[in-house]
């Protein structure tokens, strides 16, 4: 469930479609909030639990195109450079592609949204791996496995790759 105000926005997920251990997911949503208040790029997220499941409250990111679209040098370097405090941490996106980096005309620099508190989920009754497998890093196609730091670089470079291509 996704719903919108005017400052944020709510996601919520039962603990019903979420595979993995409970205090894993509890682990790795600290560590979210934690970067999204250390880091520029991360909008500021919080994670609250509940015996139904996980409820977040992200702050919405305005005024926003794209990376696909807006290209500017010097703020893909400062992603990049929150991409290795986060890679260092050990905190993988895991579904890193073009859709979930945007570029805040307001804010003037570049977000990564859409962190979900779990990689693996059930969907329409089927069980998934959250993730665009055209980004996925060849060697983990075979394994569909998103959560790693291989994957989320590969992908940030294949993303980067395209921009120049585009752009340069």
């Amino acid at each position: 469930m996704i719903k919108f105000s005017k400052e944020h926005i709510y996601k919520q997920w039962s603990w019903d479609i979420l595979l993995s251990e409970k205090e894993k997911i509890k682990s790795r949503c600290e560590k979210i909030e934690y970067f999204s208040k250390k880091l520029i790029n991360i909008p500021e997220t919080n994670f609250f639990f509940n015996k139904i499941g996980v409820f977040q409250k992200q702050l919405r990111v305005f005024e926003t195109l794209p990376i696909s679209v807006h290209y500017n040098a010097e703020k893909i370097s400062e992603l990049s450079n929150s991409l290795k405090v986060l890679r260092k941490e050990g905190l993988v996106h895991g579904d890193m592609c073009p859709r979930n980096i945007l570029w805040s005309k307001k804010d003037l620099r570049y977000f990564l949204i859409d962190w979900e508190p779990d990689f693996h989920q059930i969907r329409n009754g089927k069980r998934v791996v959250v993730t665009v497998a055209d980004y996925l890093h060849p060697n983990e196609k075979s394994n569909y496995n998103p959560c790693s730091v291989k994957s989320d670089k590969y992908a940030f470079d294949k993303i980067l790759m395209r921009l120049i291509k585009n752009h340069g």
